[in-house]
């Protein structure tokens, strides 16, 4: 009867470790899968000819994105390859406009707008008015054309 039982014990522990072992596998799996996404630089790519007018970019849940002289903003993500416009991006859940602020370079208020600066553009938020202004155009001219 002992035999039996420390046999029974045995095959029960094995098989508790084969079991524990098949699941934190899958588990891993998972977590490879649900890789955190974080933001890393945003580029604009800009038309090849541009005059200083808004152009409809996007619209999400509370904003309204124009573009000012771009073509699109490439977005790129730390610790993975992965590359993405930003209208994509944002409409997907994969970064926020929050993300694209902590992201800036430097922030200034300039009238009624605040203002945030990357290697090759500017943004500039007024209410749920959002505008990517490629860096050649001079961002204050075009915000001052705006409020006339």
């Amino acid at each position: 009867m002992k035999k039996s039982f420390i046999k029974n014990f045995c095959i029960i522990f094995v098989g508790v470790l084969l079991l524990t072992g098949c699941n934190s596998d899958k588990n891993e799996l998972k977590t490879d899968n649900n890789i955190e996404l974080i933001p890393n630089s945003y580029y604009a790519y800009s038309k090849s000819e541009c005059t200083p007018f808004n152009e409809l970019y996007f619209k999400d849940d509370n904003y309204t994105y124009y573009k000012v002289c771009v073509d699109y903003i490439e977005l790129d993500f730390k610790d993975t390859k992965l590359v993405r416009d930003l209208k994509e991006s944002i409409l997907s859940d994969e970064t926020s406009l929050d993300d694209l602020i902590n992201n800036s370079k430097n922030k200034e208020k300039y009238g009624l707008y605040n203002v945030y600066f990357y290697d090759s553009f500017n943004l500039a938020i007024n209410n749920y008015n959002i505008y990517l202004i490629h860096e050649t155009i001079n961002y204050k001219n075009y915000l001052d054309s705006l409020d006339n």
